[in-house]
């Protein structure tokens, strides 16, 4: 038994949802009692003591859609690999390693990733894996590591026909074995789910030979509606939207994982609700992948005049809302400061913090969205150059020389820095009005709407146009076999930290996770 104390606790209890001093008393793997510190230790003087140092104390976090073949990718660039759309981002980076990942690499992928999520308070995760080098034995790999530093896991192996009708099979075989054993061992801190890639890479018949496979046992861990390809693959070749043809193929229920749903409509909104499906959403995720961007996607489709349209109505609604949320805040700044046992100068000082954030509001709306709107039209190294080299030059030592060599009172000395804090955003805009002033008649200053007219880069020009089917293609490379029958890209990778939430469930029937 021991005591974790002296620390911030945070306890998800409407009851007692914090205490300033607070502790949390363990027996075994079970929490026995949580209140101020000095209470528990009185009570349980056996305990061994760690002291929190002030730290939080809180419920770890639950990473309910991750993928460990792309753990050692990150920052990875492929000499040679220049995509201009999300197929080849796809086809040239995860799809190209994960075709190399042996079971040795998968190993190293996943101590990786465990070791992140400890330094991360991350302590369950839900894996999607794909290593189509060497598909047999891998999520057993993963399990071994899994063993090795503690983390509870709910691992499936993503099923695709992306790669042939034999690694499809080895696929469904490595998730059935798994569940099985998981069964078998009845291990806490191991469950099983059922993957699959994504429905435009998944026929049918692969789906039939899933269920099949999985016989009710466990549920499913698969993407959805990632990308507009999803939504076209299925009307076009199956007449179905991806939902429905989940429901058809009896996927959907309250075991089952459907990650990023970006383009799910009203229907299948309702369905995912009536079968009690589970939905992770990753909005870190889509946005690298720049998937659900609104702007970033009708640039990709050619729709200019659309995308100016588009970009204009959300500047104009994030600045509006801006306005009013802003106003409430600095209307109700005195009340926030009396939720903290401190002196009355310092709820003075906070309250005034607030005012000065919340009347920066509109402006800094207006900045992100211009700001935003070249990141989707692939300006970025215009936003690098003001996210690091502005900064490092000018706003931190403008705050180091504010605060130590002058006299100026800390409530203006923050105002100024809030301030100053805009500029990064403010000037790729400017600059990128500058850089487009030959094609825009006018164009100069905040010209983000402006400039995405005349944004043309490569991955904008991608093929357009429906999705031929999924399946199984004989005579062909895998390279030309994707490229003809997955046109469209649909996902790639990426990681995202979910707070603790309604997701354990998922993995019930095979090693259930509590």
């Amino acid at each position: 038994m021991y005591i974790l104390g002296n620390g911030r606790l945070i306890t998800r209890s409407q009851a007692l949802p914090y205490l300033e001093n607070g502790a949390v008393c363990i027996d075994g793997t079970k929490i026995k009692e949580v209140g101020e510190t000095a209470a528990l230790r009185a009570g349980y003087p056996e305990a061994e003591f760690i002291d929190a140092r002030g730290g939080v104390i809180m419920p770890a976090f639950i990473n309910a859609h991750t993928h460990i073949y792309s753990a050692l990718a990150r920052g990875l660039s492929i000499k040679g690999n220049n995509p201009t759309n999300f197929y080849e981002v796809l086809d040239g980076t995860w799809w190209a390693i994960d075709r190399k990942l042996t079971l040795k690499g998968t190993k190293a992928s996943a101590d990786a990733l465990y070791i992140d999520c400890i330094k991360q308070g991350v302590t369950t995760i839900f894996d999607h894996h794909a290593s189509y080098c060497e598909i047999p034995g891998s999520l057993f790999q993963i399990a071994e590591s899994a063993k090795q530093f503690g983390i509870r896991s709910c691992l499936c192996y993503e099923v695709s026909d992306r790669d042939g009708e034999e690694k499809c099979l080895q696929a469904i075989q490595e998730n059935a074995d798994f569940i099985t054993w998981c069964e078998k061992e009845k291990d806490p801190m191991l469950a099983a789910m059922f993957g699959g890639h994504a429905l435009f890479t998944i026929s049918d018949k692969t789906f039939d030979r899933m269920v099949a496979a999985n016989n009710g046992r466990t549920g499913y861990h698969i993407h959805v509606s990632e990308g507009m390809n999803d939504v076209y693959d299925s009307l076009q070749n199956y007449g179905r939207r991806p939902v429905q043809r989940l429901q058809d193929h009896g996927i959907l229920g309250p075991k089952t994982i459907l990650g990023h749903c970006i383009h799910v409509n009203t229907a299948e909104i309702e369905l995912i609700k009536n079968t009690d499906t589970m939905v992770v959403n990753n909005p870190e995720s889509n946005m690298g992948n720049a998937v659900g961007i609104l702007v970033g996607q009708l640039l990709g489709a050619g729709k200019m005049e659309e995308a100016v349209d588009t970009d204009r109505k959300l500047i104009t609604f994030s600045v509006g809302i801006c306005i009013v949320l802003g106003g409430l805040m600095s209307l109700v700044a005195h009340l926030f400061p009396q939720i903290y046992n401190t002196s009355d100068s310092i709820r003075d000082l906070a309250a005034a913090f607030i005012r000065i954030c919340a009347l920066c509001m509109p402006i800094n709306a207006l900045a992100n969205a211009c700001y935003f709107t070249l990141r989707s039209g692939g300006k970025t190294f215009v936003t690098f150059l003001f996210d690091s080299f502005y900064v490092c030059v000018l706003t931190v030592p403008m705050a180091f020389v504010l605060s130590r060599f002058t006299g100026l009172p800390i409530v203006p000395l923050f105002l100024c820095c809030q301030l100053a804090d805009i500029v990064p955003s403010q000037q790729p805009c400017a600059a990128a009005g500058g850089h487009f002033q030959h094609l825009i008649p006018g164009g100069g200053g905040l010209a983000g709407v402006q400039a995405v007219k005349q944004i043309r880069h490569p991955q904008f020009l991608h093929q357009r146009g429906p999705v031929v089917a999924g399946g199984t293609v004989h005579g062909q490379s895998h390279r030309d076999a994707q490229r003809q029958h997955f046109r469209h890209p649909r996902h790639a990778g990426g990681q995202l930290h979910i707070a603790d939430g309604a997701v354990g469930h998922a993995g019930a029937g095979a090693g259930q996770l509590p």
